[in-house]
């Protein structure tokens, strides 16, 4: 009874885990915004609105006005890095 539920148990974390790394070979293919670059991975940031306004709560693309939202027009100071999932990116182009 122990080893099916062991078994059962490693199979649904194999499963999860296929499930991450297919959305994140998804985020890797994307189309990217080579003009800027995040201070600490270097990555470009997605095309796409993938970013949450904190004022408006609207999902925006903050590159398309240099870290201004596309919904409410407040400036964002810091935009989370979509790869590394912290906040690195200033509104500044490199």
């Amino acid at each position: 009874m122990w080893i099916g539920l062991m078994t059962l148990f490693l199979f649904s974390n194999c499963v999860a885990s296929f499930k991450q790394a297919k959305l994140v070979r998804k985020l890797e293919l994307l189309p990217r915004r080579r003009e800027y670059l995040c201070e600490a991975c270097q990555s470009s940031p997605p095309i796409g609105n993938f970013w949450r306004c904190p004022h408006c709560g609207q999902g925006t693309d903050l590159f398309v006005r240099q870290g201004t939202c596309t919904e409410c027009g407040r400036l964002i100071d810091f935009i989370p890095c979509v790869d590394k999932g912290i906040i690195l990116f200033q509104t500044r182009r490199v």
